[in-house]
């Protein structure tokens, strides 16, 4: 049985091999006089490079995402493969230009431990084993951390020797330590990046911090399961972009994701798309200042609504924030600084005065999507045990902001049951009734893009309008990715994921996740008809000779794609789309040219 491989060059169309050995040809398609994206470079994985001479070999590994600056011409990769987990940064003619590797070298990690631990527990009820607290406590490879002020370094204790481990210092500065490595033998594993281009810093976010905040955020605890691990936020200067260096580091809190930089004031906002357990309040976003005696500030958005995309409007002076499962827009003050509160409790309790207003999501969904009604009901069928006493909710990933029509552009990557609320709800369910399932079978995965006019001056002020990226195939009929047959995949509907606005050339582009694809968005007109898809670009690439996985019955498994970021030059207008690659795909990054 052939491998699915799926080959494409420049000028080319894509070839997808299948397991049944069936060649099939998709174009992309473009309906509409918008931009008309096409590849201009692609760069893979230098390990996996198996010799296309139109594909190029660099050094990324899993690319989560890129940023990407003019002066000097540069962008930056943020990679998440363990062993390989930082940035690259390349410069003009996409010259590799550094490459930073802030993983501990030589150890093995165990992934598989994260999946094994639930609810705080795995099933002998304690904790997966962490690396040795010889090699945890003392990294070779230090991630500053500032504690928080005033309050002392976290240490801890070995139950196995009752050794107690502090926490080596960073830089000679008592005010720092260095973060131990990840909790259940994981790795650092980045996530989201931004740049701030007036400073040349570049803010990471690490998800695995190995520490936790303490119950009243006032204080920093070692965490012993990745279910209670705190991220954390790096940050490099690039002032010699060929040698980037290492110069702060925060605690963030658990689930950290994405990064925005307001580079008017430096302010650094990063939302948790999950809750933090242990903490009172649980959901929060962080406001980073680097500024101030005390940098970390927290604004507290409420159940329900932890902050997964973020962007800044530096015009209006303003970040907005899109809830993980909330539902819900949030606009905050872009030069706020959070109000703080001594002691917190479960309600909304610090930096509500950053707060300008929220819009809903859920309404304008069901009045304008043609089938909403029927999706919704069909994830609501099954009531009454485990995670189906929470309702369903539609789950809002990522989020941008054309910053000169004001318009704040959100993707509803899926519809599912409620999860990660940091709700009394939730938390009854972490022992359901035996006969639960851990997770609804039902599931739709999202299509749309929600445009929301944040003008104050506008007429249609906080106005919510969907986009459409279905490309002409119902929702209900293919429900996700793999039911679509898989000819026809990369040019059907967009999996609505990472979305990018371009206002040069009125458009927005959003990557597909599973479907590996980015969809190109015309947004010149003001009507219902002028904002519309326009063009679906095939993205993943298989990897020739790769095996697929086998499924539980050892039958092969149709690779999925991963296709996350993308980012745009605002000079030339080149989109740059990460892949991370899995299951006989090429963790890659294309760059396409309008």
């Amino acid at each position: 049985m052939s491998t699915p491989v799926a080959n494409r060059g420049p000028g080319r169309s894509l070839r997808l091999t299948l397991p049944f050995g069936a060649v099939l040809a998709a174009m992309a398609v473009s309906v509409a006089a918008a931009p008309t994206y096409s590849v201009n470079k692609v760069l893979v994985a230098e390990d996996q490079y198996q010799g296309e001479k139109w594909l190029d070999p660099a050094p990324l590994y899993k690319p989560h995402e890129v940023v990407v600056a003019d002066k000097p011409q540069i962008w930056i990769t943020s990679n998440e493969r363990e062993g390989h987990a930082g940035i690259t940064v390349f410069g003009p003619r996409n010259r590799v230009l550094a490459v930073v590797n802030i993983e501990e070298p030589g150890l093995e990690f165990t992934p598989e431990a994260e999946e094994e631990t639930i609810g705080n527990e795995t099933e002998e009820d304690v904790p997966d084993p962490n690396f040795p607290s010889e090699v945890r406590f003392n990294p070779t490879v230090c991630l500053p951390v500032k504690l928080y002020p005033r309050s002392a370094a976290p240490t801890y204790t070995d139950p196995a020797t009752n050794k107690v481990y502090e926490l080596p210092v960073w830089n000679e500065d008592p005010s720092y330590v260095c973060a131990p490595l990840g909790a259940e033998g994981h790795a650092r594993h980045p996530h989201g990046i931004d740049l701030d281009r007036r400073r040349d810093l570049i803010y990471q976010v690490i998800e695995h911090a190995g520490l936790k905040w303490n119950v009243t955020r006032s204080g920093f605890e070692i965490a012993e399961t990745t279910d209670d691990e705190s991220g954390m936020l790096l940050v490099y200067s690039i002032t010699k972009p060929g040698k980037p260096t290492i110069v702060d580091g925060f605690l963030l809190g658990h689930g950290a994701h994405e990064v925005a930089v307001n580079e008017k004031n430096g302010k650094v906002f990063q939302g948790n798309h999950e809750d933090s357990p242990g903490v009172v309040p649980p959901i929060w976003v962080d406001v980073i200042d680097r500024g101030l005696d005390n940098p970390y500030g927290f604004i507290d958005t409420g159940y329900y609504n932890a902050i997964q995309g973020i962007e800044v409007d530096e015009p209006l002076k303003q970040v907005f924030g899109t809830t993980h499962v909330g539902e819900t827009l949030f606009a905050f003050d872009g030069n706020c600084v959070p109000t703080a509160n001594d002691q917190p409790t479960a309600e909304k309790a610090q930096g509500e005065n950053c707060i300008l207003y929220s819009v809903d999501l859920r309404e304008p969904f069901l009045d304008q999507i043609a089938d909403a009604e029927e999706i919704l009901a069909q994830i609501d069928s099954e009531p009454g045990v485990g995670v189906w006493l929470l309702p369903s909710v539609l789950h809002m990933h990522d989020l941008t902001v054309d910053p000169e029509s004001h318009r704040a552009y959100q993707t509803l990557h899926s519809i599912h049951h409620a999860e990660h609320t940091g709700s009394p709800e939730e938390a009854a369910l972490e022992d359901p009734p035996e006969d639960a399932e851990a997770e609804p079978e039902q599931h739709f995965m999202g299509r749309w893009v929600a445009a929301v006019d944040v003008d104050p001056r506008s007429k249609g002020f906080k106005e919510v309008r969907y986009i459409d990226l279905s490309n002409g195939y119902s929702a209900l009929e293919y429900p996700n990715a793999d039911e679509v047959p898989p000819e026809q995949l990369m040019t059907s509907f967009v999996h609505a994921h990472w979305v990018a606005a371009d206002p040069k050339r009125k458009t927005v582009l959003v990557t597909g996740e599973h479907t590996g694809n980015l969809g190109v968005v015309e947004t010149k007109e003001k009507t219902k008809e002028g904002i519309r898809l326009t063009q679906v670009v095939p993205i993943s690439i298989g990897i020739p000779g790769c095996e697929p996985p086998v499924d539980e019955t050892g039958a092969p498994v149709t690779p999925e794609p991963h296709v996350h970021g993308v980012q745009i030059n605002p000079k030339s207008g080149e989109a740059y789309v990460s892949d991370e690659g899995e299951e006989c795909f090429y963790e890659s990054v294309t760059i396409l040219k309008p």
